[in-house]
C-alpha cells in the first residue's frame, strides 16, 4: 500500500480518524444518550402497548402506523422492559447502533471488490470516515427511530442479491417494507428487473401480513396496506410539514404560507386543521385551494417523470454485474427519498448506500475527471454534512436566508430543512451517481 498511496494520503486519513472518531464520540454516544428522545417510537406503540394489557386486537388511528414488522420486533422490548422512557431509549440505541454496524460491514462487503486491491485499505478509511460523519446517522441515533433497521435490511438485500440469494433478499425488503412503507420501492425495482425475486418479495410480504393478522388482527394484517397507502396519499401531515424535503414538499413549500398551526387564513384548503403545527416552532405551511390543485398537479408529475426515468433505466438491457446491480440499487433509494410524499432530513440515512457507491467507485477510478467528484463534494456537504450543522448553517448563509424570507422564528436547522439543502444535495448525489454509471466506464474502456 504505501507503493501506491502517497505518504499526505496517509496523514490525511489518520487526521479523518481522529476526527470522526471524537465526532462519533459526541454526537453517536453523548448526545443521544444524554436524553430520552423517542418521541416517534412512543408515537407508533401505544397500540402494541393495549395489546399487550390484553385489549384484544390491536387498533389504531394513526393514518401512519408503522407496519406489523415493527411490531414484531417492538414486542419482546416491551414485554421485556416496558414502556419506561429512558430504558427503551437506551435499549432502541443499541438496536440501531448494532443494525448500523451491520450496515456498515454489508455495504463494504458489497462494494469492495469494485475497488483494486492496492486502494482498498484507503477505500475503507474514505468509507468509515463517510459513515461516521453522516448527519443523517447522528439524528437517527439521536430519535432512536427505525431508519437504522431499515437500512440494515436494505444493506443484507443487496449483499444477498448480488450473490444470487433472491429469497433472503426479497424477504429482507419485505421486512423492511413492513417496518414503514418506503423500501417497498425495491419491490418495482424487482418487478422490472427480476420478476422471480419480485415473485419472492410478494410471498414474503403476505407471510408477514399473515401473521400480523393472526397475531395482532387485520388492523396490521389485510387491512394493513390499503389503509396506509391511502393515508400516504392524502394531503394532511406529509404536505404541511415544513421540514419536507421531498419533491412534493418542496413544491408545496414553493408556493404555500408558512403561518403557526394555530392559525387559520381565509381560503385555506378545508384539508389543513388547527393540529398541523409542527417541529420546534409549532408552524407548517397551508396551501389556497388552488395552490393545493396546483401542488396535486405538479407534485405528481414530478414524482411520475420521476419514476418514469428511473424505470427506463431499470428496463434498458445490461448485464447483470456487482457494478450494474449496486448502481441501480443506488438510484433507487435516492428517487425513493425524492418521490416519496414525505421526507424527513434523518430519512436520508437510507441514501447512505448510494453515497457510499459513489465514494467507492470515485475511489476505484483514481484519477478521472472533476465533475463527479464536485458533484459527490457537494452532495455530501449538503446531506452528510461532515462538519457539525452549526458550521454548516454558517456556511450556507442560513440566518441571512431567516432575515430575507422573514422566518426568523425557524431555528437555524430547522430554516436549512425548510429551504431545501438536503433536497438539493439528493439531486446532486443523483447527478453524481449518473456521471459514474457503469455504462460509461464500459463505453470509455471500448
Amino acid at each position: 500500500m504505501t507503493r501506491n498511496v502517497p505518504a499526505g494520503a496517509l496523514v490525511l486519513a489518520i487526521v479523518a480518524l481522529v476526527y470522526s472518531i471524537a465526532h462519533f464520540a459526541e454526537s453517536g454516544v453523548r448526545v443521544p444518550l444524554s436524553l430520552p428522545k423517542i418521541g416517534q417510537i412512543e408515537e407508533e406503540i401505544p397500540p402494541l402497548v393495549e395489546y399487550l394489557h390484553g385489549r384484544g386486537a390491536v387498533q389504531s388511528r394513526n393514518p401512519r402506523q408503522y407496519g406489523p414488522m415493527f411490531f414484531l420486533i417492538m414486542q419482546p422490548l416491551l414485554t421485556t422492559i416496558g414502556t419506561d422512557p429512558e430504558s427503551l431509549s437506551h435499549w432502541l440505541y443499541a438496536l440501531d447502533l448494532a443494525c448500523l454496524a451491520a450496515a456498515f460491514l454489508l455495504t463494504w462487503s458489497t462494494l469492495k471488490p469494485l475497488v483494486p486491491i492496492e486502494r482498498r485499505r484507503l477505500a475503507a478509511v474514505a468509507l468509515l470516515f463517510l459513515w461516521l460523519n453522516f448527519a443523517p446517522l447522528y439524528a437517527i441515533l439521536g430519535v432512536k427511530n427505525v431508519e437504522g433497521w431499515e437500512l440494515a435490511l436494505l444493506a443484507a438485500a443487496l449483499f444477498w442479491y448480488i450473490r444470487g440469494r433472491r429469497i433472503a433478499a426479497a424477504a429482507a425488503i419485505a421486512a423492511a417494507g413492513l417496518i414503514k412503507l418506503l423500501p417497498f420501492i425495491f419491490l418495482v425495482y424487482f418487478l422490472l428487473r427480476d420478476r422471480r425475486t419480485f415473485a419472492y418479495g410478494c410471498a414474503a410480504v403476505a407471510v408477514v401480513l399473515l401473521a400480523g393478522q393472526l397475531i395482532y388482527g387485520s388492523a396490521l394484517g389485510v387491512r394493513y396496506l390499503p389503509r396506509v397507502a391511502l393515508s400516504a396519499t392524502g394531503t394532511s401531515f406529509a404536505l404541511g410539514w415544513h421540514e419536507n424535503i421531498s419533491l412534493k414538499g418542496m413544491i408545496a413549500k414553493s408556493v404555500g404560507t408558512v403561518t403557526p398551526g394555530s392559525r387559520t387564513i381565509d381560503g385555506v384548503d378545508p384539508s389543513y386543521g388547527s393540529e398541523m403545527g409542527a417541529g420546534q416552532a409549532g408552524y407548517t405551511v397551508v396551501l389556497t385551494r388552488p395552490q393545493m390543485t396546483f401542488v396535486r398537479f405538479a407534485g405528481l408529475s414530478a414524482q411520475l417523470a420521476l419514476l418514469a426515468w428511473l424505470g427506463w433505466i431499470c428496463t434498458v438491457p445490461a448485464p447483470a454485474d456487482a457494478n450494474r446491480i449496486a448502481w441501480e440499487w443506488s438510484l433507487v433509494a435516492i428517487v425513493m427519498l425524492l418521490v416519496s410524499p414525505q421526507t424527513a432530513f434523518e430519512y436520508c440515512l437510507l441514501a447512505i448506500g448510494a453515497f457510499s457507491y459513489v465514494l467507492v467507485r470515485l475511489m476505484a477510478d483514481l484519477p478521472r475527471r472533476a465533475a463527479p467528484w464536485m458533484a459527490f463534494a457537494a452532495a455530501t456537504f449538503l446531506v452528510a454534512n461532515i462538519l457539525p450543522r452549526q458550521i454548516v448553517n454558517r456556511l450556507v448563509l442560513v440566518d441571512a436566508l431567516r432575515e430575507w424570507s422573514g422566518y426568523v422564528h425557524f431555528t437555524p436547522s430547522e430554516a436549512y430543512q425548510f429551504f431545501g439543502f438536503p433536497f438539493a444535495g439528493l439531486l446532486l448525489a443523483l447527478a453524481a451517481l449518473w456521471q459514474v454509471r457503469p455504462s460509461v466506464h464500459a463505453h470509455a474502456a471500448r
